[in-house]
């Protein structure tokens, strides 16, 4: 492994420190404990949903200190930007970065592909990032963007472990020929549409209150309202997380502790991101708004980018605590996995499956293991309502 601490030296901002993990990318060979890892995947494992999400928490949240072994290069495997940052700058006291939006300078980088082999595009309308993919292997795919080095969010880690739990029940061979040969994306901003046609019918409206194994919660935690005031580039306006029978696990590296973690944690960490003073990346954000005046503002079109650049130089010196805490907006999906898992390795056509789905949204039929049933008709379908009724 070629030694790097001289390049680490001639970092002096963010494009170096992103050029420095881009070139990383071929050095690293797959370690002892990668390949254990991708090798879990390769065949199904018929009730293995909830185990495949669990090890891409784990591979996903490997600490910094303990890459070197994981992935034999520290700079491998899946950052949070701005804690990439914290972690760069506190070892490396006297060459601190300012605070960026790491994930978006990766997207708009001339030359640097830390998604590879995923491309990337950003829409700045929207303010939406996607991920794509079109090959005959996404299985190697999102084996690459966890191996890495490539810089994700919280939303993204959603998605690839959830994709990862449709791996372990399918395993590769027929998930890259479900999946394949088309695109397969990933998004900053709520599930792709791919993912929520699949995961749709299988979403209820109970809680996971117990270690049931037959569910699974996809949580979102938003921060205080005035926090996308406040911290203008910051990303912490909410924490996506699963909840795994009584706790929480959330894409969080650069902490301690990334699964197990209480609601109580949860809150505190948030409250935490928004005390923090307002960074260098913040202020130049107040900066360009003032510039743009009174062009409205995308996000919000009752503010001009003006108005918003003085509300958040009026909210600079704010601190909160949990009994002044708003969130800004909560929400809680429930996964009913365990008929997930019936619906997944029947090797129906894809117009076939898209019907049933629909069948069964038409009758209102909740029992999805019938679809097991290799020669599943409408009439099947609307008996089994009947009998209901």
């Amino acid at each position: 492994m070629p030694n790097d601490l001289e390049k680490e030296t001639e970092i002096k901002n963010a494009q170096d420190l992103l050029e420095l993990l881009d070139g990383q990318r071929e050095k690293a060979p797959s370690s002892e404990e990668f390949l254990a890892f991708q090798k879990k995947f390769e065949r199904s494992r018929p009730g293995g949903f909830n185990e495949g999400v669990k090890d891409c928490i784990e591979m996903t949240n490997t600490l910094w200190g303990n890459r070197d072994e994981v992935f034999e290069n520290k700079f491998s495997g899946c950052f949070d930007g701005n804690s990439l940052l914290d972690v760069w700058n506190e070892q490396h006291p006297n060459k601190k970065i300012m605070k960026q939006h790491l994930l978006l300078e990766a997207a708009n980088a001339k030359g640097v592909q830390l998604f590879s082999p995923f491309s990337q595009t950003f829409d700045t309308k929207k303010g939406i990032m996607t991920l794509s993919y079109e090959g005959s292997d996404p299985s190697g795919a999102l084996d690459a963007l966890v191996k890495g080095p490539s810089i994700i969010d919280s939303n993204m880690f959603i998605e690839i472990a959830l994709w990862f739990g449709v791996r372990a029940v399918l395993g590769n061979a027929y998930f890259n020929q479900k999946f394949g040969n088309k695109s397969f994306q990933l998004s900053d901003r709520d599930l792709t549409d791919d993912l929520l046609a699949l995961l749709d019918p299988f979403l209820i409206s109970e809680t996971n209150d117990d270690s049931s194994s037959t569910l699974l919660e996809l949580c979102y935690f938003g921060n205080d309202s005035n926090y996308k005031f406040k911290h203008l580039a910051g990303s912490g306006r909410g924490m996506n997380c699963f909840k795994i029978g009584n706790t929480y696990s959330t894409f969080s590296p650069a902490f301690e502790k990334s699964t197990g973690i209480t609601k109580e944690e949860i809150t505190k960490r948030l409250i935490n991101d928004f005390n923090r003073d307002q960074d260098g990346y913040d202020k130049r954000c107040i900066d360009d708004y003032e510039c743009k005046g009174d062009d409205k503002y995308p996000w919000n079109w009752l503010f001009t980018y003006a108005q918003v650049a003085e509300q958040s130089k009026s909210l600079a010196n704010q601190k909160i605590d949990s009994t002044s805490f708003v969130p800004a907006y909560s929400r809680v999906f429930t996964l009913n996995v365990e008929k997930l898992q019936c619906f997944l390795p029947h090797k129906k056509s894809e117009s076939n499956i898209a019907k049933i789905v629909s069948l069964f949204t038409f009758y209102g039929v909740d029992d999805i293991n019938i679809i097991a049933d290799i020669n599943i008709t409408e009439q099947t379908i609307s008996q089994q309502f009947i009998n209901k009724s």
